[in-house]
Parts: C-alpha cells; sequence; structure tokens
C-alpha cells in the first residue's frame, strides 16, 4: 500500500505525493522530489483544477513498465490521464536513478523535465480523442474478426492486439511528440530538421522490420505487441512534431497544433513533409511514407483469416 508523504491543495483540487518506497535515503530523495513537484505543479494549477477535484502523484523506485526507447528519461514516467480510476495515480515518476544519486548529486533539472514531458501528457489526453478512437479501434477490430465467420487462422487473437497497438502507434507519435519537444525543443531550421529526420527515418526502417514476417510470432498479449510497437513513436514524433511547426510556423505553433485526433496529426505532418520536399517516414492511406498505416492494417487482414 501506497504512504501519503504529502498533501496540499491547488484551488480546490486536493493533491497527493505518494510513494511505496522507505528508507533514509529514499525519504530525503523524496521530500525533495516532492518539494520540487509542490513547487512546479503551481506553472499547471489551471489544467489541474480544471479537470479533477483529486489529483495524485506517485512517486515509486522500482523499473517502471516501460519500453526499450533508446532514450531512458523517457521510460522514467507513466501519465494516465485525469480520469484514471478512483484512487489510482495520474501520474507515476521513478525515483530511482535519482536514489542512485544521492539527494544532493542528483539531476533535478532532469526530474523536472520528466515532470513536464508527464504533465504535458495530460494536457494532450485532455484535449485530444484519444480514449474514444481508441475504443473505436478495438470495436473495429472486433467486427473484422466476427465477419470471418470462423474462417480465422489459429493466430487470430493477435490480429485485435495488433491492430489496436499500430492505433497506439499512431496516438503516441503525436502525444509522445509533443511531450518530447515541449521538453527538449529544438531550433526551427534545416540542420535541425536533418537530424530529427534521420532519426526518425531509421525507427520507421526498424518498425518494418517488426512487420508481417515478425506478426506471427507475436505473443497474444498487448503488452508484448506493444512492446515490438510503441518505442518507435518517440523518435517519429519528435521529428513529426518539428516538421509541422517548421513547415507551417508562424501559423501553426505548439499552442494550436492539431491533437485531437492522431489521423488528423499524421495527415498534417504529410503536408508539411510535401512542403518541405521530402517523403514522409509515416503515412495514413497515401502510401507515401516508409511505414503506411492504412497498408499495414490491411496486410494484417490478409495474414489473419484465411482466403
Amino acid at each position: 500500500m501506497a504512504i501519503t508523504g504529502q498533501e496540499f491543495y491547488i484551488g480546490e483540487t486536493k493533491v497527493i505525493i505518494e510513494t511505496t518506497i522507505m528508507g533514509p535515503r529514499v525519504t530525503e530523495v523524496f521530500v525533495l522530489a516532492a518539494n520540487l513537484i509542490k513547487h512546479e505543479l503551481a506553472r499547471y494549477a489551471d489544467l489541474i483544477t480544471a479537470n479533477t477535484k483529486l489529483f495524485i502523484i506517485q512517486l515509486i523506485g522500482t523499473e517502471t513498465r516501460g519500453y526499450s526507447t533508446g532514450m531512458p528519461e523517457f521510460a522514467a514516467g507513466q501519465a494516465h490521464g485525469f480520469n484514471a480510476p478512483p484512487g489510482q495515480p495520474n501520474i507515476i515518476i521513478n525515483l530511482e536513478r535519482f536514489m542512485g544519486a544521492g539527494a544532493r548529486h542528483a539531476d533535478w533539472g532532469h526530474f523536472q523535465k520528466i515532470l513536464d514531458h508527464e504533465m504535458r501528457h495530460l494536457k494532450d489526453l485532455a484535449e485530444s480523442e484519444h480514449s474514444r478512437l481508441r475504443v473505436e479501434a478495438q470495436a473495429r477490430a472486433r467486427t473484422i474478426l466476427e465477419r470471418a465467420h470462423g474462417q480465422l487462422n489459429p493466430e487470430t487473437p493477435n490480429f485485435a492486439n495488433l491492430r489496436i497497438g499500430y492505433y497506439n502507434l499512431l496516438s503516441g507519435i503525436m502525444l509522445e511528440g509533443l511531450a518530447v519537444f515541449v521538453t527538449y525543443p529544438r531550433a526551427l531550421n534545416h540542420a535541425q530538421f536533418n537530424k530529427l529526420y534521420s532519426a526518425a527515418e531509421n525507427a520507421a526502417t526498424r518498425l518494418q522490420r517488426h512487420e508481417i514476417k515478425t506478426y506471427e510470432g507475436l505473443k497474444n498479449t498487448l503488452a508484448d505487441v506493444e512492446a515490438n510497437i510503441y518505442k518507435f513513436s518517440y523518435a517519429i514524433g519528435w521529428h513529426a512534431v518539428h516538421a509541422i511547426l517548421y513547415a507551417f510556423s508562424p501559423h501553426v505553433t505548439l499552442h494550436n497544433i492539431p491533437r485531437t485526433s492522431p489521423y488528423a496529426f499524421i495527415e498534417l505532418y504529410e503536408h508539411a513533409c510535401g512542403k518541405l520536399g521530402v517523403r514522409p517516414v509515416i503515412s495514413l492511406m497515401s502510401g507515401r511514407g516508409l511505414f503506411d498505416y492504412n497498408r499495414t492494417i490491411g496486410q494484417l487482414h490478409k495474414i489473419f483469416t484465411q482466403k
């Protein structure tokens, strides 16, 4: 059971910072982390009070169920949204690396970036239609399976998970891209564009290696699917946000960039790449991207239904 460390109010919203870890060294780190959170949350007062009456941040001391992204800082926390189940944390932050360094030597600037990253997720989740679209993706997968009328091969359970997993990839490109860019902004110039494009191109190429030929070997759990797919959203998303801002600035900014739907976001990214004269690394259904969502879903359907 989590041990409440600090409680305070932001307006009429009760904020709880809690932890499950104990010990003298941990207590010192927790107190410093909690005090920093309390100070930094003042910048998010409007966001928090507009969306919830109870806001919980949990600080843990073991590795989160993260992904091997090649970017450890982005696996250091999780945002569950303002609609987390009652009593469950809205945000989880891992203190493992800070405990190892000790309170005096810990990189608290990095801790602040983790907090900012997760708070950006809460903002975008509150303003997006992610939850509804995810449910629709699940429903479409079920409908396809039902229409097959038993003509499904033994690996069919993977289809639904992969379908949801690829929707989560699109959503992650938007949500992680925005959060990463806010945390690690880059100048809107050609040199920075080339660097981020190269990293995203590499990620899209690696993503393709997880297509078709490896689908049948994947386990049936969504966690296993996402472990092989979602990790690519960071580099692709960082590039996509930069490309949109670079192509359409000053008309499109971080404040008005489309984030209600990952579909609209990817389409705008494709337009940005057209304006910049480069091939998009990901596309929705145009077929222009190194990785095309619609093409992949179509290939999935062929694999997991018998003809």
